[in-house]
């Protein structure tokens, strides 16, 4: 424990020490605290607290310490080990996913085209294209780590159809003209016009998951319809110039192909496309019936391979502390210690609540919390510091002890800093409105408001990037 709790990212690490001293008998502790954090004389649990989000780099590499400090002895659960699992995973499998990928590309288009040379052409094209989307990246900032690892396939998939469009338009016109350049210019022209429509309802599909509250939508939607656009100049610019550098081995090197020229299928469609029409509209049926009763999972441990980590430690939770998850509840203050334990009892009674851990439960309503020594207190109350934030240049006296006055009772620190932020009359009028009915509403606000609120943010923030400050203002304009 010693060990965990000197590392850079951890802020504490607790166990029953922290409450009670070692010499007292683990017989006469209460039994919730026992469940907690003993499995009888097998093990026990300590609590980590992290300094930093569940996915930081420091967090992340604070996760390989304890696992390094604790060995195969111990088992680190959480959503941060969890994540480190996965984006280890990730990393370390996506290249050899992309090969996977490319390998059965190549296979499909040898096996489909008549030329043996296009094939790694067209791979050559799109895989620069691929790193030329995911170099612009950069403009971001920052993308997620399943961006990262499905985009490099999904660009591939989507954007191969406009290279084999590109060689069909310019084998077509080389039949009408011996001049390889003229031929290519035409073809250039007859498929940008072509794939133009298609690629641009792909860059709106991708663009569409922009509107997902969830961040993920607008990491995937941006990276996917940018590496779409990029495809789409790729096929017009970077291709024509690698078919004509290598026209000659393209129409040298040909085989027959697998690819069976379908002219049975479609004088079928044509002659029965009544029935099919009908037949189609009958198969919607159960697979609307279908779709409606597929069962949807959203714990990501039930994704991850079970030799995983986090997921060994997940399970050793779930049989030997019959702990699920652990979710932490912040009250006010100022509320009864008898309305505390009040709460406490009906969480208790609610289903699927394992135990429920609280000050009052162990000190009852009729002890003074100022009693308690702030060594104990201060592991369960978080202090929060603060900045003032100031709408003229001086602060009057009434309304810095106003400050203060809301403060009672809360573990709150102002610290040194002010910042001046000047608004428009408009804006004033939004702020007394939102106190006026206590919500917040952004929408009325001006930009430069909004602007100001993103800067003030970043700068108290520090280590938290433009991007996810903006995204949060925008979900709070959607009606929070």
């Amino acid at each position: 424990k010693d060990k965990v709790a000197k590392l850079d990212g951890v802020k504490k690490a607790l166990w029953v020490d922290d409450f009670v001293d070692l010499s007292v008998p683990k017989e006469i502790l209460p039994k919730d605290m026992t469940d907690l954090l003993y499995n009888g004389d097998k093990s026990t649990m300590i609590i980590v607290m992290l300094k930093e989000g569940t996915a930081t780099l420091t967090t992340q590499n604070t996760v390989q310490q304890i696992r390094d400090i604790v060995g195969v002895q111990g088992f680190l659960s959480g959503m941060s080990g969890i994540i480190k699992d996965t984006k280890d995973c990730a990393d370390g499998e996506m290249p050899l996913y992309v090969i996977i990928a490319g390998i059965l590309t190549l296979i499909v288009l040898l096996l489909t085209m008549e030329s043996t040379v296009v094939p790694f052409v067209f791979l050559l094209s799109i895989s620069l294209a691929i790193i030329y989307n995911f170099g612009s990246n950069i403009i971001l900032g920052e993308i997620s780590y399943i961006t990262k690892a499905l985009a490099a396939v999904l660009q591939l998939g989507v954007t191969m159809d406009y290279s084999i469009f590109l060689l069909h338009r310019y084998d077509e016109e080389l039949t009408r003209t011996p001049d390889r350049i003229e031929a290519m210019s035409n073809a250039i022209q007859n498929t940008f016009v072509s794939i133009i429509g298609s690629s641009t309802t792909t860059v709106a599909g991708f663009l569409a998951l922009c509107t997902m509250d969830l961040a993920l939508g607008m990491d995937m939607g941006i990276v996917m319809a940018k590496g779409v656009i990029i495809g789409v100049l790729c096929t017009v610019t970077i291709l024509p110039s690698l078919i004509l550098i290598f026209d000659k081995p393209i129409h040298k090197y040909k085989h027959k192909t697998i690819l069976p020229a379908f002219e049975k299928t479609s004088v079928f469609v044509v002659k029965h496309y009544k029935k099919l029409a009908v037949l189609f509209i009958i198969i919607f049926i159960p697979a609307f019936i279908g779709n409606n009763n597929a069962k949807v999972y959203y714990n990501l441990d039930e994704s991850l391979p079970d030799d995983f980590a986090s997921i060994i430690a997940t399970n050793k939770m779930k049989d030997d502390y019959n702990m699920e998850s652990t979710d932490f509840i912040l009250i006010s203050d100022k509320l009864e210690p008898n309305q505390v334990t009040s709460m406490i009892k009906e969480l208790e009674k609610v289903e699927g609540v394992n135990s429920v851990i609280g000050l009052e439960k162990y000190i009852g309503p009729a002890i003074d919390q100022e009693m308690i020594p702030d060594e104990i207190l201060s592991e369960l109350k978080t202090v929060v510091s603060l900045t003032k934030v100031l709408f003229a240049e001086e602060m009057l006296k009434e309304e810095d002890d106003y400050l203060n006055f809301l403060s009672l009772g809360y573990k709150i620190i102002w610290n040194e800093y002010r910042i001046y932020f000047p608004i428009e009359n408009g804006d004033l009028s939004v702020i007394y409105e939102n106190q006026r009915v206590a919500k917040i509403k952004f929408k009325k606000l001006s930009i430069q408001y909004k602007d100001g609120l993103a800067y003030m943010s970043e700068e108290i923030l520090g280590d938290v990037s433009e991007m996810t400050i903006r995204r949060a203002i925008k979900l709070i304009e959607k009606g929070v």
